[in-house]
């Protein structure tokens, strides 16, 4: 035994002693030991070569110690970065498998900057070291590279808010990331293999939307726009709970005139969305469309086609200001503003005692822009009268002429700033109703029929001391109006929004009956399935009553705390098949969502690309149009505080202080009011045309082309309220050296040097 036992210890001893040797003879670029348990390629080409010490990682190809883990290995590898040398014997592929994966891995961090949830991804400086490294570069290096872009920028005629674009942000610092020595893309690149990359990854955005699209439904959008060419051109757009979606633009300068055509058009757009996920098809309400409503409703069994909601509010604006009443008021308004904004000192003077802002308000409609710019002259009514009242427009060559004091006279009128009120009484309620069907935030579906009813009320209230005039302006809206909610999907949406339901048909069995019936024909023509329509009409029946989950004190608390969609989302788990039916008729827009002035196509749709090839003339216009889209929506989930939610009614004031009447006697110094200087200057005496004198013309200078005219009454317009024309004024200030507010008190001046400027640029104010 002992014998046996001694023989084979020599055996133990010399397998141990080659276990030895073979261990310390293993490479250790390959040992599993000394690397991380992780997918990151960089790990096939480094190892710890300590293994005491992992933040130091070296390279197998080179041998070289990457201090930084790593990412700074694959930066060695994949070269162009200036922490780090490239690798010596590095090949080709592995530098550009290292540099895939690095961009790979930044896009995606990028990506993850959207959750709005993430504090520390709203901000991408926080993701970098870029602000590190700042730390270290002096203000006269950031002066330099501050001074390329600002001299690229004003060379290639750039807009000055391109650096308030988060892609330009990222931009920056993907290049700063990159290292010096980075070359940019090739016109070949860009107009060619990047074209379809970027192309390529606005495609994957739509199997997004198509998952809501399938559970949710969608809208069809179709915007037409005639451009500086003559050329007229349609978008097609597709809307749902998520978001906006841009499929394409065409040419249809030949389409527009044939209803046939256009119904064409839009079936292929139905077919390629899939029939069974349209909802509604909006147009315009132009004779053409209808006809193409028509046609599509009567091969597509399920959908609906309705009228752009906004189109027909605008259209009851430009009626309302061409009433005579409002007309000269808003054409007063207009050459206040077109004078201020000819003059830069002026501008800068007026810009100074408003707070910076712009006097003229920018609307979502051409006709809402009229009254919201009213709107801005009347907040800051005060202002303005001190700054033409100063002592540096006193003494400014432009107050001598006759436009400069014809608008001194406006302003200080009394009379002009109770017109004003009067325009803000009749188009407010309107322009509060369109921003809710203009609005991106929520679904309008389900407020707009009661928020109409609402505005007429409010207008009614407003001049309730002048009938005809209420009702010359309430008979405008109906005869618009009437005509959009003859569509029985507003209807049915306020049916389904137990929020406004419950409360609008409160003890009035007529209305719920008359709801009920057109819910029925809906439920028909958009569920063709007899035992699913059963189910949901059994289900309607239990939230009409409120019955089950729906009594429940909760669910009766949140109808007027939660969104519609939300509500469902929340009760109807017991109505199951109803909820569904609500997600779709809730989740839909009414309005076209469109951009007003077009400005994306514009900038593609120009003389200097007119002549790239069609399909990248619409790869460049798809990529665009639905990169600002994403980003508008992206921006307004991460806005945190908002004034108020425009689709809750409850919210908006309908009562605001240029609403609430007249405010003749606003103290200007003590017991000085505005009436007392418009009395004192006889503004509203002058600007009313009595005791004018006649002017002839001067020097080849029509001065007015005809007296004002005074009417005795108007009889359908002003409920027999004086109405005055507007008259021809001339703009005699071309020539006058704009030199507003450029002396001081006292001083005798001299000749100043005149402001160059467009006296086109403000025309249509």
């Amino acid at each position: 035994m002992v014998g046996t036992g001694s023989n084979s210890l020599p055996s133990v001893l010399s397998s141990a002693a080659e276990n030895t040797v073979n261990t310390s003879t293993i490479d250790p670029s390959i040992d599993p030991a000394r690397k991380a348990k992780s997918k990151d390629p960089g790990w096939k080409y480094g190892y710890w070569p300590n293994l005491a010490n992992k933040a130091v990682v070296r390279c197998s190809l080179c041998g070289r110690d990457c201090n930084q883990g790593i990412k700074r290995l694959k930066q060695h590898l994949a070269g162009g970065y200036g922490d780090i040398a490239k690798c010596t014997k590095v090949s080709v592929e592995i530098s550009k498998e290292m540099r895939d994966f690095i961009m790979k891995n930044k896009k995606r961090k990028v990506e993850d900057l959207d959750d709005p949830m993430d504090d520390e991804r709203r901000n991408p400086k926080k993701l970098t070291q870029t602000n590190l490294q700042n730390w270290f570069r002096s203000v006269e290096q950031k002066k330099i590279v501050d001074q390329h872009i600002a001299n690229w920028i004003y060379k290639c005629g750039i807009p000055f808010n391109i650096v308030k674009d988060r892609d330009f942000q990222i931009m920056l610092e993907s290049v700063a990331q990159y290292g010096s020595g980075y070359e940019p893309p090739s016109y070949h690149e860009l107009r060619g293999p990047l074209l379809k990359s970027v192309k390529e990854e606005v495609v994957e955005m739509k199997k997004k939307y198509e998952m809501y699209w399938k559970q949710y439904g969608c809208t069809l959008i179709c915007d037409g726009w005639t451009d500086k060419r003559g050329r007229h051109l349609i978008n097609f757009l597709v809307n749902c709970t998520e978001g906006t979606y841009f499929m394409e633009s065409i040419d249809a300068s030949l389409y527009i005139k044939d209803a046939n055509l256009l119904f064409q058009l839009l079936d292929k757009k139905i077919e390629e969305i899939g029939e069974e996920n349209v909802v509604q098809v909006i147009t315009d309400n132009t004779a053409n469309y209808k006809v193409v409503g028509t046609l599509l409703m009567n091969k597509r069994s399920q959908l609906y086609w309705t009228p752009c909601a906004s189109h027909c509010i605008d259209l009851m604006l430009e009626d309302i200001g061409n009433l005579k009443l409002f007309k000269g008021t808003i054409a007063k308004g207009r050459r206040v503003t077109s004078f201020i904004y000819r003059h830069n000192h002026l501008l800068e003077a007026m810009r100074a005692r408003i707070g910076g802002k712009e006097l003229v308000g920018a609307g979502v409609t051409r006709f809402a822009t009229s009254f919201l710019t009213l709107q801005s002259m009347f907040r800051n009514r005060d202002a303005l009268k001190q700054l033409f009242v100063s002592d540096d427009w006193m003494k400014c060559n432009l107050s001598k002429t006759e436009i400069g004091m014809k608008v001194t006279e406006t302003l200080l009128s009394i009379h002009f700033w109770n017109s004003v009120q009067d325009c803000l009484r009749a188009s407010q309620p309107l322009v509060i109703v369109l921003r809710i069907v203009d609005g991106d935030e929520d679904p309008a579906m389900s407020e707009v029929y009661l928020a109409m009813e609402e505005a007429k009320k409010m207008i009614q209230s407003n001049f309730a001391d002048k009938e005809r005039l209420w009702k010359r302006v309430v008979n405008i809206i109906d005869k618009h109006w009437e005509c959009q909610m003859g569509y029985p999907l507003y209807v049915v949406a306020l049916f389904l929004n137990p929020g406004k339901f419950f409360e609008y048909t409160k003890n009035d069995y007529h209305k719920e009956g008359k709801i009920q019936c057109i819910f029925n024909e809906v439920l028909v023509r958009m569920v063709p399935d007899l035992i699913l329509q059963d189910k949901i009409s059994d289900q309607a029946i239990t939230y009409k009553l409120s019955q089950g989950t729906f009594r429940e004190e909760m669910a009766i608390k949140h109808r007027n705390t939660m969104s519609p969609l939300r509500w469902w989302t929340t009760h109807g788990s017991e109505t199951p098949d109803l909820m569904r039916f609500a997600f779709r008729i809730l989740g839909l827009c009414c309005s076209s969502g469109r951009e007003h002035n077009w400005s994306t196509f514009e900038f593609i749709h120009t003389k200097k690309r007119n002549r790239l090839e069609n399909q990248r003339l619409n790869d460049l216009g798809y990529i665009k149009y639905n990169q600002r889209l994403k980003e508008k929506f992206r921006a307004r989930r991460e806005q945190s505080i908002r004034s108020y939610d425009p689709l809750m009614l409850d919210e908006l004031d309908w009562s605001c202080e240029w609403m609430t009447g007249h405010q003749e006697e606003d103290i200007v110094h003590n017991d000085l009011t505005w009436a007392n200087v418009d009395r004192a200057m006889g503004a509203s005496t002058s600007i009313e045309g009595r005791n004018r004198v006649t002017r002839a013309q001067a020097s080849g200078i029509n001065v007015y082309a005809r007296r004002v005219k005074r009417r005795g009454s108007v009889e359908d317009d002003s409920d027999g309220e004086d109405i005055e024309e507007e008259e021809d004024v001339n703009n005699n200030d071309e020539d006058v050296e704009d030199d507003f507010g450029q002396r001081s008190i006292g001083d005798s001046g001299g000749e100043q040097q005149e402001q160059p400027y467009d006296p086109t640029l403000f025309d249509d104010f």
